[in-house]
């Protein structure tokens, strides 16, 4: 009785001060912590790569509303004098090329970069919150067997108290303690390792939204509550969901382009006109005349009709819709693939959920009491944690495979919050 209300005493005392050790580190998980959806909108507001995203769409803007404008009349003007004389001339010119058949030809190349940005956009927004997503499962999933692991290793320094206290009066064998010295060791440095995991899966996730480094950042809600908020994942691939895909219409506008670049090379292959107009006084002695001239230039598609660059167009046309099929197909796979994995994560993790994870740590707890008891032996406590831990182990990592999973489904069917 007396040995084991010490030992009661003592599983207290290392639990209070491994509570006040855990509290002197900053928690990841705290009520007033972000959720992953609110670190999903931060990321598509601050990200660099997504205000790059930005700029590249007022690229193609600005390069529409500079295929709009035609192009700029020519103003000259020519003086003439005669050496040793009176006679001069004196003349002002003006062309406008009238531009023909080409300016809505360039504007609607234009237009398809300009739809090209915008899917390129998209599709970095939907890769971002996907990406914003993964860190966080990933910052949860290493918490959440940081503590694990932790928990077992308050257990092993309690137990190594325990019995460093019977071995000083005589009631057990030093190698008992030893075993116990070097199990609690072994976890202590399982410890470091998983707070390692965490430190560098947050610095991650930072970087991913955009949070500053230096900062604190924590999570609203812990791996298993962040999993059971999930979005139910589709039954089935929505109709027209290939053809909504940032992917496929990036694809769909650089084959659109290529026909329009075709039909912008047929036309700057066609006639041109100019309109000419123009004033000159001409001085001769004593006479002043005064000429007003009107004339009209034509540029003759004789040699350079645009050949090379309307079999060019041709030819990026051809390879453009090539790869539209192919981005189809691709994106149909991921759509599959993602549910695939989906389900098969979620068959997972409740097979661990049906009561498996509840009888490991129900076994870990009587072996201990046993071994407490003198029922058993310090090796039946060590292996029965480190199945424990195992097992803990792949439910963590079962866990973080379901998350990323609808991560992944929601990035195959472009949602970007």
């Amino acid at each position: 009785m007396r040995t084991l209300a010490r030992y009661t005493l003592l599983m207290t005392t290392v639990w209070l001060a491994g509570t006040g050790r855990a509290q002197a580190q900053q928690a990841v998980v705290a009520p007033g912590g972000m959720s992953i959806e609110a670190l999903v909108a931060m990321a598509l507001e601050r990200a660099p790569m997504i205000e790059a995203a930005r700029r590249r769409i007022e690229v193609a803007e600005g390069q529409r509303a500079q295929a709009s404008l035609r192009p700029n009349p020519v103003v000259a003007a020519d003086r003439r004098e005669q050496f040793g004389g009176a006679d001069s001339q004196t003349a002002f010119s003006l062309t406008v090329p009238l531009d023909l058949f080409r300016k809505d030809a360039r504007v609607a190349v234009a237009d398809h970069d300009v739809r090209r940005a915008d899917a390129l956009a998209a599709l970095e927004r939907v890769n971002r919150a996907a990406a914003v997503r993964v860190r966080a499962t990933q910052v949860l999933a290493a918490a959440r067997q940081l503590d694990v692991v932790r928990q077992v290793a308050q257990a092993a320094r309690t137990r190594l108290d325990m019995l460093t206290a019977r071995v000083e009066a005589g009631a057990a064998m030093p190698l008992e303690r030893d075993l116990a010295d070097v199990e609690w060791r072994r976890t202590e440095t399982e410890t470091m390792g998983w707070q390692g995991e965490v430190d560098a899966a947050m610095a991650a996730l930072k970087a991913v939204v955009g949070w500053p480094i230096q900062e604190p950042l924590q999570l609203a809600a812990s791996l298993e509550e962040a999993i059971a908020a999930l979005p139910a994942p589709p039954t089935s691939a929505p109709a027209g969901a290939v053809a909504i895909r940032p992917d496929v219409q990036a694809a769909e506008a650089v084959a659109a382009r290529a026909d329009a670049q075709q039909h912008l090379a047929r036309r700057e292959g066609r006639l041109d006109l100019g309109v000419t107009g123009g004033y000159m006084w001409r001085v001769l002695g004593r006479d002043r005349m005064h000429e007003v001239m009107v004339g009209v230039m034509v540029d003759l598609p004789w040699r350079n009709r645009q050949q090379g660059a309307i079999a060019s167009a041709i030819a990026e046309g051809l390879m453009a819709r090539a790869e539209v099929s192919d981005a189809r197909l691709q994106a149909e796979a991921d759509m599959a693939s993602a549910m695939a994995r989906d389900v098969a994560a979620t068959a997972v993790v409740q097979r661990y959920r049906a009561g498996l994870v509840e009888l490991a740590a129900r076994n870990l707890e009587v072996v201990r009491e046993m071994w407490t008891l003198g029922r058993g032996t310090l090796f039946d406590v060590i292996e029965e944690e480190r199945r424990y831990l195992d097992l803990q182990a792949a439910y963590t990592a079962a866990l973080q495979a379901l998350s990323e999973a609808r991560a992944d489904v929601l990035r195959a069917w472009g949602v970007q919050s």
